[in-house]
């Protein structure tokens, strides 16, 4: 056997070894197995990681006070392929964010509607002309009491609610209409929630203003545990006048501790002293009435009455001879006449008066005490505030407060040198929590944890299927013999066959092969 022919042999011999192994790692059952486990592994990630960084908020499609029914919003949900959550909390359905409009009136066009209480709007059903006054009077009544519960039923904090009316039947008879509508509330709240006495105080108002002449003590409010929540409300009228006393008295306060401070800026600076101010206040309602009587009476009426008359006394013996007139023309007798003379005087004093009728105003301040610290570095040397600057700055603070010797008002003035306050700035927030940085960052890290998948994963996994991280011996091998090949053709096509020498490959490299030249 030739040479040629040997070197010819061992080139074909190490080309089918390579398709074998080739072929042997393709059909291999095993490596399929792991390929498609890892191929599926990647995919899913590669799913997850652009889920993650694609990811979008979801709301709640309606609140809870809407009272939709839940069934009838997820059949419009799957019918129409809208994708959807359940909030295991409270059970809302949940709609991606940027949905819940269109989701909305999809569900309005499907007839989808809220389940609340009949209103008033019944009284538009079943109306005929032959219904008795009673199943009228019922009806509204009803209605009445439908929509006092929608309205109870939009707060947060009232999950169900219910309302029984009593109104009485008026009648013609002014004297007979002697009873009082009254109501009842019942309320179920939500777990975790309860209703401050304003709340309850809003409802109560609120159903009296909805039924004539409806008093707040008729009204009874209580919740799902049997609380009389109602009762709280009579406590909580004295507790609001108390409440707008003490915020009264605040604001005065404030009003002369501004005064105070106004003077005080330019004279020591902002930080330089503080000043405290106590005011005693009366807020009891005191009304007077004056009647004050002039002490010159006025005559105001006077009637004078003078009467004078002569009456003829009776001379001689009694009977008729005497008892006769005088003769015509003679002048009677003085002896014989009785004069008689009257004078009346009727005068009316009147006494002139004015009535005065005083009504004192709530909140009378009684009494001042202000307290002013200054800050000793802020004096003029630096050290301490003269005596003479201490007495100018009390005289102009005692008259821009309006303080009063006797009213019994109080001014304490001290100064003290103040301690330096240290305010620590609040703490940055991290950059990964800033909101205009996580949305970015999604997407970021997103794409590295996708590149270092494939290159990383995927990569070497190709690369090992195909061969191409084979140990360097077998490439090696490979290699040389691929040369000794192209060698040993080029030697035999120029017909170089002269002179022969044995070169000795590399055990590790041509196993044992010669080549001969």
């Amino acid at each position: 056997m030739s040479a040629g022919t040997t070197h010819k042999v061992a080139s074909s011999k190490g080309m089918e070894e390579l398709n074998h192994k080739i072929k042997q790692l393709w059909s291999s059952s095993q490596r399929n197995l792991v390929l498609s486990a890892v191929l599926a592994a990647i995919v899913a990630a590669i799913i997850v990681v652009a889920l993650w960084s694609s990811s979008q908020s979801y709301r709640p499609l309606y609140s809870q006070q809407e009272r939709f029914d839940i069934g009838e919003i997820i059949s419009v949900l799957e019918s129409e392929g809208i994708g959807y959550r359940m909030q295991e909390q409270n059970g809302q359905v949940l709609v991606p964010e940027g949905e819940v409009a269109r989701i909305r009136m999809l569900l309005a066009a499907k007839g989808v509607k809220a389940k609340l209480p009949t209103g008033l709007d019944s009284l538009k059903e079943d109306s005929s002309l032959g219904t008795s006054q009673f199943m009228e009077t019922a009806r509204y009544r009803h209605g009445l009491e439908g929509e006092l519960v929608r309205t109870i039923m939009s707060l947060n904090a009232v999950a169900n609610a219910r309302v029984h009316l009593a109104i009485p039947r008026q009648t013609l008879f002014v004297r007979q209409n002697s009873e009082n509508p009254s109501a009842s509330v019942m309320l179920e709240l939500k777990p975790g929630e309860d209703l401050k006495p304003e709340q309850v105080e809003a409802i109560i108002n609120l159903v009296v203003g909805s039924v004539t002449a409806m008093k707040p003590e008729f009204v009874s409010v209580i919740d799902q545990y049997g609380r009389l929540l109602s009762a709280d409300v009579a406590s909580l009228e004295a507790g609001k006048v108390n409440a707008k006393y003490l915020e009264y008295q605040k604001n005065v306060e404030k009003q002369i501790i501004q005064r105070a401070a106004d003077m005080l800026t330019p004279i020591v600076g902002p930080s330089n002293f503080r000043v405290q101010v106590a005011a005693d206040m009366n807020f009891s309602q005191v009304e007077e009435t004056q009647e004050i009587l002039d002490s010159t009476p006025v005559v105001r009426n006077e009637h004078t009455i003078q009467n004078s008359s002569i009456d003829q006394i009776a001379l001689g013996i009694p009977g008729s001879l005497s008892n006769q007139p005088p003769v015509t023309g003679e002048e009677a007798d003085n002896d014989s006449q009785n004069t008689n003379a009257r004078s009346e005087v009727n005068r009316q004093y009147a006494v002139g008066s004015s009535v005065r009728r005083t009504q004192y105003q709530q909140g009378q301040i009684e009494k001042l005490s202000v307290s002013v610290l200054l800050n000793s570095q802020a004096s003029p040397d630096g050290v301490a505030w003269s005596e003479a600057d201490k007495a100018q700055i009390s005289t102009m603070i005692m008259d821009a407060v309006g303080l009063t010797a006797a009213r019994g008002d109080s001014l304490s003035l001290m100064s003290f040198n103040f301690t330096p306050i240290e305010i620590d700035a609040p703490p940055a927030l991290p950059w990964w929590q800033d909101p205009t940085v996580q949305q970015p960052l999604r997407y970021v890290i997103g794409g590295l944890l996708g590149l270092a998948m494939i290159m990383f994963v995927l990569r070497p996994l190709i690369m090992h299927l195909t061969g191409a991280d084979k140990r360097p011996s077998e490439l090696e091998l490979l290699s040389h013999q691929m040369n000794q090949s192209t060698i040993i053709y080029k030697h035999e096509k120029s017909g170089n066959m002269k002179n022969r020498s044995t070169v000795a490959c590399p055990k590790k490299a041509l196993s044992g092969h010669q080549v001969w030249m």
